[in-house]
């Protein structure tokens, strides 16, 4: 696509906009779990005025915009009394989902890299898991293994067992894991 010497009209981008989207998940009739939830035509129109409020902030410099502070604050708050987590509890709001999986992971890597010494960390996934699990290993260095191969991390292998889907229960756990894995994923069916 070369951009032309003008630009378009509102209207005209916003039409290609409509067209783009006529193939889309119909997220609006409940055909999207997981991937985005509508929770009526009234919550969308907050949604989408409280995101209009916010479109050009930047959550990085909380001191440019304190407003985003006490909204990460409030939010931190509310979830870490939902998950009892006391005093010591910390948060960060994020963008999204591959977001929040990133920054989670890196987390964990640093508190046992500073905790437990770990420098080549491990992580197990069944294959169901969000795909940014595999991102942020790559990403950070670390190795992931899923539990329908062979073959989970190398410090593992020998412990696998024969069949190439792993039986996943609290007894079987300690066949896939070893004193560097940091992350176990696991989705029950």
């Amino acid at each position: 696509m070369v951009l032309g010497a003008a630009g378009r009209s509102v209207d005209e981008v916003l039409a290609d906009l409509d067209t783009f989207k006529c193939r889309d998940v119909r997220w609006r009739d409940g055909r999207a779990f997981t991937l985005t939830y509508f929770a009526g035509d009234e919550v969308a129109a907050v949604q989408e005025r409280a995101y209009s409020a916010y479109l050009s902030e930047n959550g990085l410099n909380t001191d440019a915009f304190p407003s985003l502070r006490t909204l990460q604050s409030e939010v931190v708050d509310t979830v870490s009394g939902w998950l009892h987590g006391g005093t010591e509890a910390a948060g960060f709001m994020t963008s999204g989902g591959t977001e929040s999986i990133l920054l989670a992971v890196r987390a964990a890597r640093e508190r046992a890299r500073a905790e437990r010494g770990i420098t080549e960390p491990e992580m197990v996934l069944p294959t169901s898991a969000h795909a940014a699990f595999e991102k942020a290993a790559e990403c950070l260095s670390w190795f992931c293994g899923q539990t329908r191969t062979r073959h989970s991390s190398p410090s593992a292998r020998a412990k696998a067992p024969t069949s190439t889907r792993w039986p996943m229960n609290c007894g079987s756990l300690g066949g896939i894991s070893t004193a560097k894995v940091l992350l176990l994923r696991c989705t029950a069916r």
